[in-house]
């Protein structure tokens, strides 16, 4: 009895935890890197997004990877952590009129930049 249980019941949670992940990933621009990893392989998505600062001088795109605070507003883009990247640009001398971050994507052959997501004080 006890086996049946195992048998059946870990596959159902790594079902459970796919599907959750995969729900994470459409409708919150979550990387699939982040979370379960379900599809970790199968994209490029997750070490490729940058993050894009709009200054009164310039426009500069980052790579999310060159630091925590990048890292963490990339991978997954919610308003709390733009608004957190915000704040410490501003304590390091910056005023960023917008922040945006950008992920790759593939159409046609050819790499695009699609927003996932953007905040503006």
């Amino acid at each position: 009895m006890r086996r049946k249980f195992v048998v059946l019941v870990v596959p159902l949670l790594m079902l459970a935890a796919a599907i959750g992940h995969w729900v994470r990933v459409e409708t919150q621009d979550q990387s699939p890197w982040l979370g379960g990893a379900f599809s970790m392989f199968a994209t490029v998505d997750g070490p490729y997004r940058v993050v894009e600062v709009v200054t009164v001088e310039e426009t500069v795109r980052v790579p999310a990877s060159s630091n925590n605070d990048l890292r963490r507003a990339a991978t997954l883009p919610s308003p709390r952590e733009l608004r957190r990247l915000h704040s410490t640009l501003r304590d390091q001398g910056f005023d960023p009129l917008r922040i945006g971050v950008l992920r790759p994507t593939f159409s046609r052959g050819y790499l695009d930049w699609k927003e996932a997501a953007s905040y503006e004080p």
